[in-house]
């Protein structure tokens, strides 16, 4: 049996060569005990176990942090509050700006119209010619010339 206190004074590529070529390691109070496979015996693969399981607990912490990534980073990409849900709403922000400004130029539009409706200055010569041509009247003294070019 080699302790622990043995190993450390071993030189490195001797250590690895003893833990690479098969030799079980164990806790034994304040230190570890090496024992070659062959004294093992059905030991061996017991201390395989313990040691695939002291892997599996000290790597589940590892797994577990691994995994809570992988869900926020899920979240924080397709989530209700995530990227692509922001990009989506970006979009439909400046399409929705886009059509305020075309309501916004419709409605200058109006308004200038509407000022030259006032008493103020209404033009009346204007006002009888756009309502002729709108409304297909013409007074009892005029005569309607059709060309029939213009309908075609």
């Amino acid at each position: 049996m080699v302790h622990l206190r043995q190993v450390k004074k071993l030189p490195a590529s001797l250590l690895r060569k003893i833990f690479n070529s098969g030799f079980a390691a164990r806790k034994r109070g304040a230190g570890v005990a090496v024992t070659p496979p062959a004294m093992l015996g059905n030991r061996h693969i017991m201390g395989l176990f313990l040691d695939l399981q002291n892997r599996l607990r000290n790597s589940g912490i590892w797994i577990f942090g691994a995994l809570l990534m992988v869900y926020f980073a899920f979240h924080a990409v397709n989530g209700e509050r995530g990227l692509l849900k922001y990009l989506y709403l970006r979009q439909e922000i400046a399409e929705a700006e886009k059509i305020a400004r075309n309501y916004n130029l419709q409605k200058i539009k109006l308004e200038e119209k509407v000022k030259h409706l006032s008493n103020a200055s209404l033009d009346l010569d204007l006002l009888e010619e756009r309502a002729r041509v709108v409304l297909n009247f013409a007074a009892a003294d005029e005569f309607i010339i059709l060309d029939e070019s213009e309908e075609k």
